[in-house]
């Protein structure tokens, strides 16, 4: 592994990703999410940081995983951003050593938060849900710092909160592109609203795949 000492912008984009949809069991580490592009996107950022490059294993139709033991890396997470072992969701939060960074660290956290944990509906809008109040409140900071149109709203059903942003106009959906990791699958979702569809069919398999996304 690579000696890293200080903290970059992938370091901060491993982070958001981990707060999204990570587990770290003692020196363990796992993160699924249904976009084998996403898992990709974290692996480049894991083999930029510490040089190394992990297997993406695909659990089911929908679901890609990258899993290793990795005491130092998980150290990082623990030690570095202050994230616990086991079961999260409810009290995971930006971690304090970026929020006190400048705002292009903040923005890079929310990168590899949006490209796992947020979704981009029919209706052209960004979505944002999850369990732990301040995390939801953390990325709405973070997005009016970038001067992102949204709405927040506390408690909802099934103790989740959400954001969402206003139906995107030109330049803010430009805005919002920004906090995707390039060629992911929500990033050509707002790609493609902004300057249409640019793709091809390959055959009908494929345009079904494409119209179940």
């Amino acid at each position: 592994y690579k000696a890293v000492k200080h903290i970059n912008l992938d370091l901060c984009k491993i982070a958001g990703a981990h707060a999204a949809d990570g587990t770290i069991n003692k020196n363990f580490f796992s993160i699924i999410e249904q976009y084998e592009e996403s898992i990709e996107a974290f692996n480049k950022w894991i083999e930029n940081v510490f040089g190394v490059k992990y297997k993406i294993n695909k659990i089911s139709n929908k679901e890609y995983k990258i899993s290793f033991h990795s005491g130092i890396i998980t150290r990082y997470l623990k030690n570095i951003f202050n994230f616990s072992d086991g079961e999260k969701v409810y009290i995971v939060k930006e971690p304090e050593t970026i929020k006190c960074l400048p705002l292009k660290f903040r923005k890079a956290f929310t990168l590899g938060v949006l490209t796992f944990e947020a979704g981009v509906g029919m209706k052209h809008q960004v979505e944002f849900c999850v369990a732990s109040e301040d995390f939801k409140n953390s990325i709405s900071d973070i997005l009016k710092e970038c001067n992102l149109k949204h709405t927040s709203m506390k408690k909802i059903c099934y103790n989740t909160y959400r954001l969402w942003s206003n139906v995107l106009t030109k330049e803010q959906n430009k805005e919002w592109l920004n906090l995707f990791e390039k060629n992911t699958e929500k990033w050509y979702k707002l790609h493609e609203n902004l300057y249409g569809y640019k793709g091809k069919i390959n055959n009908i398999n494929h345009s079904m795949k494409i119209l179940n996304y």
